[in-house]
């Protein structure tokens, strides 16, 4: 059986994808800082600059020959995009758009549909469990010591709860968790993950670059922010990738980012319980 079949097969393990051209790492590279730019500088006008250089840079990435940098190139784009389509005012659902968008040229497009080599489970042995039990652990640690310890305002957050039943709202906390969590590891530890890996090896410069850009997501206005809130997300990028390596398979990723957010969302909760909202 060939490793990048033409469906999308969620069980069995990731394997290493093929290595790209170095043409292909160095963009690769440009678009991963042009990501991080544009969300450390959330709502600044370069976030057109770096729109208009992922597009630029598309059509040398399929010259290239780096059909996984082509896919983050892609997945980037319909970021970027999100806005120009109809979706969800309220966050992360927004964002489902972005993956419908990336998902339809993927399925569209014979060579792309058969490249995505990040989509599988892999095995959660006894081992593996041991390691998101400890992970998730530390999760609950690392998000209630941020909060205790920095005081953040809350408040800001309060526009994630929809006006429900409160009953009602622990679904939608669940459902809140389960697709922010899927939506950041297909980002991270999905596209992003794979590309790092074709471009330079399966090995700790992939695993530190990818953490470095999800702590870099977190620094303006993320769960937890600030310098010390991209400290936690770049050390949680690491274990979440150390997982994804371990587990060989994304389940045991969005397993640990699963209870992490609903640990976000319980704190968030609790913020608006005490503050009589």
């Amino acid at each position: 059986m060939s490793l990048y079949c033409n469906k999308f097969i969620f069980r069995g393990e990731i394997f290493d994808p093929p290595r790209s051209s170095r043409l292909g790492g160095v963009l690769l590279i440009l678009l991963i800082a042009g990501l991080a730019l544009a969300q450390v500088l959330s709502g600044h006008p370069w976030g057109r600059w770096v729109f208009c250089a992922a597009a630029l840079i598309l059509p040398i990435a399929l010259v290239s020959g780096s059909i996984h940098t082509v896919h983050f190139n892609i997945f980037l784009l319909s970021h970027f995009l999100t806005d120009l389509f109809p979706h969800p005012s309220i966050y992360p659902f927004k964002w489902l758009t972005e993956l419908m968008l990336y998902t339809y040229v993927v399925m569209l497009i014979p060579t792309l549909r058969g490249t995505v080599g990040w989509l599988r489970a892999g095995k959660l042995n006894a081992k593996v469990w041991l390691t998101l039990m400890a992970v998730a652990v530390l999760a609950v640690v690392a998000l209630r010591g941020w909060v205790r310890d920095n005081s953040p305002d809350l408040s800001r957050y309060t526009g994630m709860l929809p006006n429900l039943p409160f009953g009602v709202l622990l679904v939608y906390g669940v459902a809140f968790a389960a697709f922010n969590a899927a939506l950041e590891e297909i980002t991270w530890r999905g596209v992003m993950m794979e590309a790092l890996d074709s471009a330079f090896g399966a090995g700790y410069l992939s695993l530190v670059i990818q953490a470095l850009s999800f702590g870099a997501a977190h620094y303006q206005s993320g769960f937890p922010n600030g310098i010390p809130g991209t400290v936690i997300t770049f050390v949680g990028g690491l274990l979440l990738g150390i997982i994804r390596r371990k587990s060989r398979g994304m389940l045991g990723c969005w397993i640990v980012h699963f209870f992490g957010d609903m640990v976000v969302f319980s704190l968030i909760l609790s913020f608006v319980s005490k503050s009589g909202n």
